[in-house]
């Protein structure tokens, strides 16, 4: 038995609550042109349903500027792919990945769901009704209120509960590089990937920074 090898940090990653992979990884990983990886994929004998619901077509800008196809796979459309790379250094690289697609599906299973802000802020409140039932008001529609010291220590605890903003992957920046490219607003482009306004605008002052310092 040979020894395990180990695959390039962020090589399995989690994009839309799947764990999946992307074209120009599994390049790099099993030494081949991406253009060769893309046709592979293309010329794959797959049905059109598994084909979608496995290889989904994006883009990436690279060194030049340039915006590039690539694709984004799951764990089934890479390992229908890459039953036709063989040998032994093969063997092992598509070991390897499968055992990584394990390691993130099973995290994923066994993570407990996020409460959002608007949930907390329930909960909070009927906490704070619970212990202070002499702070209710009676009279119908009117909202609950509370001693301003309990509803600053309840926004307190909202802010140390609230998840910390999770940093940007390799391909959330590929993407967002791709976005602007393609002339999309810093709103068109904090709609389509879920982060705030503020989060975009700065991550491109940032680029922007990083390139002058270049």
């Amino acid at each position: 038995m040979g020894q395990m090898i180990s695959l390039p940090q962020g090589a399995v990653f989690m994009k839309k609550d799947h764990a999946m992979t992307n074209s120009q990884i599994v390049a790099e990983v099993f030494g081949k042109e991406h253009k060769n990886v893309l046709r592979s994929i293309n010329n794959l004998d797959c049905s059109e349903e598994f084909g979608r619901l496995n290889f989904e077509p994006s883009s990436y800008v690279n060194e030049q500027g340039k915006v590039q196809p690539m694709y984004y796979l799951t764990k089934n459309g890479f390992t229908f792919l890459v039953m036709g790379y063989t040998g032994a250094e093969a063997a092992k690289f598509k070991e390897a990945y499968i055992q990584q697609f394990d390691q993130m599906e099973s995290a994923l299973q066994h993570s407990a769901p996020a409460i959002n802000p608007v949930q907390l802020t329930e909960l909070i409140r009927q906490a704070v009704a619970a212990a202070l039932p002499q702070a209710v008001s009676t009279e119908p529609r009117k909202m609950l209120m509370v001693d301003a010291a309990d509803w600053e220590l309840a926004q307190l605890k909202i802010s140390q509960s609230t998840p910390k903003r999770r940093p940007y992957t390799d391909e959330e920046r590929i993407t967002m590089r791709v976005m602007k490219a393609q002339g999309m607003t810093a709103s068109e482009i904090s709609e389509k990937t879920g982060r705030t306004m503020d989060s975009v605008k700065n991550f491109f002052y940032r680029e922007g920074q990083n390139k002058q310092t270049t």
